[in-house]
């Protein structure tokens, strides 16, 4: 994600960076620990091998239900520019938010008095780099994990834990971490703007039948999935892009600044965008004329442009949060398909910072 310098809701903005560009070199210490959800839920647990996608890999841990259905409805709500969901673990209720800007297996909690009182045992150290000048963030690594949102039990759920002096707590007040794999490995994942829910589909039975049209999504070895896209900048001849998918993304697009790809620099005044794992980040505000993904097209879209010593990747190449919230989106990962609906946001002017 990238975060706006704005007065007194900067520290809010920076942390809203951290979901896209943190990702991720992790250095993982093995050991075993365990911590088990106190909710009780019949054995009807997911398959994790059946449709198994070979470059999506095996879902993390397993999940149990009450009872077995087709679709699972989570209500999520808005945290500025993040999607937030209720969970629970431990007795506990906890809130997360939801980032696909990598698709890693590990649940993410940011140190703090929260997650200080999930009892959450650590075992073994993880440095987490990114984006920016500087060595990483160390964190902690914690096994066999549960959680609970709404009816889904997720069992032996591995994760990461921020220390409290990273900070990363302080960027979002009131927020245990965030979720990931969890859900876009184990089921199709709708998120409906309209309604503002998730459904969590079962992979064996789902059937697309909205009235969307369908995009394929391409995995790159970092994990991050990109989508094409057709576009045009001022006074430049129109070109196809691929870039990478990011709900955790608070721009409706970055781009890297290219002269070979025809981004050049915005005259605009250089500003501080966010800080990533390794440190501060810094660019410039601009647009795209137009814009056509999966054949809908839109004009004048806001994006911010970063230097880049390359042709774009998953850090500074992104669709986020802004823009994909003008549909009603489906993650198919196990077929790598995004199916795109417009919604009533469509023609509403974006959300930025």
């Amino acid at each position: 994600m990238m975060i706006n310098e704005t007065n007194k809701m900067n520290d809010i903005l920076k942390s809203m960076n951290l979901f896209c560009i943190i990702f991720l070199t992790i250095l993982v210490s093995c050991g075993p620990s365990s911590n088990q959800s106190q909710i009780k839920s019949k054995e009807n647990k997911s398959d994790t091998t059946d449709l198994a996608n070979s470059s999506l890999g095996p879902p993390p841990g397993f999940y149990i239900a009450d009872e077995l259905k087709n679709e699972y409805i989570i209500p999520f709500e808005f945290y500025d520019m993040n999607l937030m969901v209720d969970a629970r673990m431990n007795g506990m209720d906890i809130k997360m938010l939801i980032d696909n800007g990598v698709m890693w297996d590990k649940l993410w909690f940011y140190g703090s008095d929260i997650t200080d009182s999930l009892g959450i045992q650590k075992d073994g150290n993880t440095l987490v780099t990114g984006a920016g000048e500087g060595d990483g963030v160390n964190s902690s690594n914690a096994y066999g994990l549960s959680i609970a949102f709404g009816e889904i039990l997720f069992k032996d759920q591995d994760a990461l834990v921020t220390s409290k002096e990273s900070g990363f707590f302080n960027y979002f007040p009131g927020i245990a971490g965030q979720v990931c794999g969890a859900f876009f490995k184990h089921f199709v994942v709708e998120i409906d703007f309209d309604r503002r829910v998730v459904v969590l589909h079962r992979k064996e039975t789902f059937e697309y039948v909205g009235n969307g049209n369908q995009i394929k999504m391409t995995r790159n070895a970092e994990g991050s999935y990109s989508i094409p896209m057709h576009l045009k900048m001022k006074g430049k001849e129109s070109i196809d892009h691929d870039i990478f998918i990011d709900l955790g993304g608070i721009d409706p697009v970055a781009l890297p600044i290219n002269e070979k790809l025809g981004f050049d620099r915005p005259n605009t005044e250089k500003i501080y965008l966010g800080t990533g794992a390794s440190g501060e980040i810094y660019g410039y505000n601009g647009s795209i004329e137009y814009l056509n993904i999966a054949g809908y097209e839109m004009m004048n879209v806001p994006a911010i442009f970063e230097e880049s010593d390359n042709e774009g990747n998953y850090i500074n190449t992104t669709i986020g949060l802004p823009l994909l919230m003008k549909f009603n989106l489906v993650f198919d990962y196990f077929n790598e398909t995004l199916y795109l609906e417009p919604n009533q946001n469509f023609n509403e002017p974006y959300k930025t910072k």
